[in-house]
């Protein structure tokens, strides 16, 4: 096993320890039928003296009617510790390709006391996870895993959010017995246990969808969203920020019944509010703003599919999905007025405005391209300001009745004018 080739530079106590851990029943093909009474014996000793350890740390008394939740506490803060000096441990290995476990010191009389029922002096997660009742398996990582290969920074910052939000919860229920202060600390160190972070890592990526996002003529690239929260948009920002910590909350907005007049075409169009359908009009150029989809081919649509189309997406869409859902509302983040950004069009949206901190940098490659044409048709060229300003628009116009292509869109920008301007 692997656990017997440590043994060579492994302290002669932690590998006695370590294959005495091989020895332990084989629940690889799942647990027995029925219970083992000398296990359950060996169990509840060890939960007794672990428990009476934490008390000890915490200065609680065991007497009388303890504060368990206190207990529950210290066992919080000594896995800290040991997730912290576990990751410092990841981040010294430098990503060796093999598979790995964290030594973790020894401190403290809590420390003291697990050790001694392991029979360690130097204790690793492996360790702490079997005197909580995990087996020494389910905490090795295997290289190239989500956490192996994120770095070990970003997931324990990761991490941390999740203990605090348990610690959280733990305070406001608030542990009564030996028993439930014992089942919330397994529960806090299984958040710091590798197969728990990586089914947290696996399920952000899997509520994740990735989105084209323009460039500028003839070049994207790919936005990740997560589907797990739509965005807040502006117009949300009243009913989300807490003016009065007393006040009660209100209560979660819902969507009514659409406009019986309106046409809603999938599940999450039945679902939109009117309010929303009014902020993607806006963003998008579509005036008057009704807060009414409509039918396929109704302006506020057609604007859908020419803001998809400036993304770059090769089958722009008219009705709305989950995923067109978070791409709109990110649009009325990022744009919350078309013309109050300076654009015309929801093409010009799609293609210059999402996202807000690389629009200045596409538009500039955009007046760059629109000079070189320019240029070759002998005829003025503008700054390169990353605006649609006044002399842009003009020079745009101008440039569209020389070479008489869609003059009835005048100063505008789609699809068909950057084709012209393209080298």
């Amino acid at each position: 096993m692997l656990n017997a080739l440590r043994c060579k530079t492994s302290p002669l106590l932690l590998c006695a320890f370590l294959l005495a851990a091989c020895n332990t029943v084989d629940r690889r093909n799942g647990l027995g039928p029925v219970l083992d009474a000398a296990a359950v014996e060996r169990a509840s000793d060890n939960r007794t003296r672990l428990l009476s350890a934490l008390a000890q740390d915490a200065y609680v008394s065991l007497d009388g009617s303890p504060d368990w939740h206190l207990v529950a506490e210290a066992g919080f803060n000594f896995i800290d510790d040991e997730c912290r000096a576990y990751f410092s441990e990841l981040f010294l290995l430098e990503r060796r390709k093999e598979r790995a476990k964290a030594v973790l010191g020894s401190f403290g009389q809590t420390t003291a006391a697990i050790a001694a029922i392991t029979g360690a002096s130097a204790v690793s997660l492996g360790v702490i996870a079997q005197a909580f009742g995990f087996g020494v398996t389910a905490t090795e990582l295997a290289a190239g895993s989500y956490l192996y290969r994120l770095p070990p920074a970003t997931t324990e910052e990761y991490v941390n959010k999740l203990q605090q939000a348990f610690r959280d919860g733990a305070a406001a229920t608030r542990a009564r017995t030996p028993t439930a202060a014992y089942h919330l600390i397994q529960q806090y160190l299984d958040l710091c246990r590798p197969p728990r972070i990586e089914a947290e890592i696996a399920k952000q990526i899997s509520s994740t969808t990735a989105l084209p996002v323009r460039r500028g003529p003839g070049s994207f690239s790919v936005e990740t969203v997560n589907l797990g929260r739509l965005p807040i948009t502006r117009r949300d920002l009243p009913d989300v920020l807490i003016s009065d910590p007393v006040k009660p909350l209100p209560r979660a907005r819902t969507a009514p019944p659409p406009p019986p007049e309106d046409t809603r075409l999938t599940q999450t169009e039945q679902q939109m509010l009117s309010s929303e359908i009014e902020a993607i009009q806006v963003a998008l150029c579509v005036a008057p703003a009704t807060g009414r989809l409509g039918p396929v081919g109704s302006p506020t649509r057609v604007a859908i599919r020419n803001f998809f189309a400036g993304t770059g997406a090769l089958s722009p869409p008219q009705t709305v999905d989950r995923e067109v859902r978070v791409a709109l509302n990110k649009a009325t983040n990022e744009v919350p007025s078309c013309s109050g950004t300076g654009f015309k069009n929801s093409y010009e949206v799609g293609a210059y405005g999402v996202p807000a901190a690389s629009r200045a940098d596409r538009i500039k490659e955009f007046q760059r391209g629109l000079n070189d044409k320019l240029r070759r048709e002998g005829m003025p060229v503008v700054a390169e300001t990353g605006k649609f300003d006044r002399e842009t628009r003009a020079a745009i116009a101008n440039l569209r009745q020389k070479i008489r292509s869609s003059t009835h869109l005048g100063d505008q920008v789609d699809a068909s004018f950057e084709e012209v301007i393209r080298p």
